[in-house]
């Protein structure tokens, strides 16, 4: 062990060139384990805040063509799949984008949705301050509306917002309450939302002058958590679609569970993409280990003999090399996992991904170390035991 210490900082510079792609793989793929577990941990706290088990329903959209392959909902649609047994609530939904509102010498553009008072239920939405749209504004087309962080952030420095008056399209709307911010899941975890506003759906019609719905929310029974019960009630849904509205319709029917696995798939297909160059990266430090400790082995030749000589075994010459090897592959990778938790943090904080450091993750990485300090290295220290001591005496 002093003896494998002493040849490596004998040849220091070689050996931190060396050290240097080890660290460089090992780190790569410290940050993206790191990357990984943050992702998939962030997506499923955000998912597990929305509530119970819910179904979103839309138009698909072509993206060639930039049309929508289904039409708009109506009030009927709705009142169809809500006879559907397995379907426990329903809410109904009409956004119109980045419409100008105006607050005093204020203004910004927003999304308004059309909503109702089972919108909040579904999805688990929360009321920071006031309250969410009810019935009574349904049915007497209150003009009220519900703002979220982003809005009231930005017209509302000071906090005090209920009871003021928005002006959309010319006509003034009371604010009743703010709803908690959420974190929408995102492909790298979690975005906080952005401002939006809601108003009551009839008072939304009136006001744009469209009584189609673009979304349908609805809730479905316990039972219909199994895939192959959730497949018949697609089934169901989109038949009565088809049959209302054309053959040739088409429509996305997802579930937060499948909205979940798909954010996870897209994240780790990156990851797989990240670790293959991480692993290239290790695969070129590891190459840089072979190649030291195949010259070590070449310019020590007239020392291994000596110890030969003098009664030094072939499994002393072999593990004295392969702790060489060792050596530099654990200096590299430690270097490299303090390199990879240092830099993810860091992207973390100016980039917003998110990164979560587990117990495994560093054992995956000294398990990388361990695995190319052996697997580089042992090829060498085989060939510096098998060399004959009268060879290596006779080396010039």
């Amino acid at each position: 062990m002093i003896m494998a210490w002493e040849t490596l900082q004998n040849n220091r510079l070689r050996t931190i060139l060396t050290v240097t792609g080890i660290t460089i793989g090992i780190a790569a793929l410290t940050a993206t384990f790191t990357l990984m577990e943050g992702t998939k941990y962030t997506v499923n706290k955000t998912l597990s805040g929305f509530g119970g088990k819910f179904m979103v329903i839309y138009p698909q959209w072509d993206e060639v063509l930039r049309t929508s392959k289904g039409k708009p909902f109506v009030l009927e649609d709705a009142q169809a799949i809500s006879g559907i047994s397995g379907v426990t609530m329903l809410s109904l939904q009409r956004t119109n984008w980045w419409v100008p509102v105006r607050y005093k010498t204020r203004s910004l553009q927003t999304d308004i949705i059309g909503t109702d008072p089972n919108f909040s239920i579904i999805r688990n939405r929360r009321v920071e301050k006031g309250r969410f749209i009810d019935l009574q504004d349904i049915l007497n087309q209150r003009r009220v509306c519900v703002i979220t962080e982003g809005i009231k952030k930005r017209l509302f420095p000071s906090g005090d917002y209920l009871g003021e008056k928005l002006e959309i399209r010319g006509t003034l709307y009371t604010i009743v309450g703010c709803l908690e911010p959420m974190m929408l899941p995102t492909m790298f975890g979690a975005n906080q939302e952005e401002g939006q506003l809601y108003i009551p759906i009839t008072s939304s019609q009136s006001l744009f002058g469209d009584y189609t719905y673009d979304t349908i929310f609805l809730r479905y029974g316990k039972r219909y958590e199994k895939k192959r019960h959730m497949k018949l009630l697609k089934g169901r849904i989109e038949k009565i679609l088809q049959n209302r509205n054309g053959d040739g319709s088409e429509y996305e029917l997802r579930t937060l569970d499948e909205f979940a696995e798909a954010q996870k798939k897209m994240a780790y297909t990156i990851s797989i993409v990240l670790c293959s160059v991480a692993g290239l990266c290790l695969l070129v430090g590891g190459i840089g280990i072979m190649n030291i400790m195949l010259v070590s082995v070449m310019e020590r030749t007239r020392e291994i003999g000596v110890r030969k000589a003098v009664g030094a075994r072939n499994r002393e010459i072999l593990s004295q090399f392969l702790i060489e090897a060792l050596s530099i592959a654990g200096f590299g990778g430690v270097c490299g996992l303090l390199l990879g938790v240092v830099g993810s943090r860091v992207v973390a904080i100016f980039v917003g991904m998110p990164v979560r450091i587990t117990w495994w993750i560093v054992l995956a990485g000294a398990f990388c170390m361990l695995l190319i300090g052996v697997g580089f290295g042992l090829f060498p220290a085989k060939k510096a035991a098998s060399v004959e001591p009268i060879e290596c005496l006779r080396y010039e």
